[in-house]
């Protein structure tokens, strides 16, 4: 959790709860890869880029999380898993290969595990570790930009690992596999 409070930022909360439950689904061989980009396709991206709400600003969700859950909660979730996704993107890319989101949120823990049980994980403590792995400065304007004010990632613009291809359809992200790509393989953590 980041915050004081549990809607402060369930796009990490929650949304990338999600995105790791998908990988350890996927690890786990519990989803194959059909199953591993309909989630991601059908249930997250296509979901909420067709959305009316999915450009609302971070704060205005708690206000309508219990009384639109169908929309308003359902926003940081997808939010959160679709930002995890690119995050982990351009921490691989970056890296070569030698980093994924996992050193990231493993560097995030103990962190925490160093913080005094009283003190909570912020979004600073979220970009000051994600500076070992991106540039702070661009990571600070994505937080801004995608998890705070709203702005869905334009992945036309976007480089992914080269396991993954995005088509673009209608204003909807479809991620697929390259040929001879291995989900296993690209989530080896």
């Amino acid at each position: 959790m980041l915050g004081t409070d549990s809607f402060d930022h369930q796009w990490f909360g929650e949304g990338f709860n999600d995105y790791t439950a998908l990988i350890n689904l996927a690890n786990s061989k519990l989803y194959d890869e059909e199953e591993f980009l309909n989630y991601l396709n059908e249930d997250n991206f296509k979901q909420h880029y067709q959305s009316e709400i999915k450009g609302v600003h971070n704060d205005s969700i708690a206000a309508k999380y219990w009384t639109d859950y169908a929309t308003y909660g359902k926003l940081p979730y997808r939010r959160g898993l679709i930002y995890a996704f690119y995050l982990d993107n351009q921490i691989r890319v970056v890296s070569n290969g030698k980093f994924t989101l996992r050193n990231m949120l493993l560097d995030l823990y103990a962190i925490r595990k160093e913080k005094n049980n009283n003190e909570i994980l912020s979004v600073d403590d979220f970009i000051t570790v994600g500076a070992a792995y991106l540039d702070k400065r661009e990571l600070t304007d994505q937080i801004a930009r995608y998890m705070i004010e709203g702005q869905p990632i334009d992945f036309k613009t976007v480089e992914l690992i080269p396991e993954f291809k995005v088509e673009i359809k209608n204003n909807i992200p479809k991620v697929s596999l390259s040929e001879n790509a291995n989900l296993l393989e690209i989530y080896k953590w």
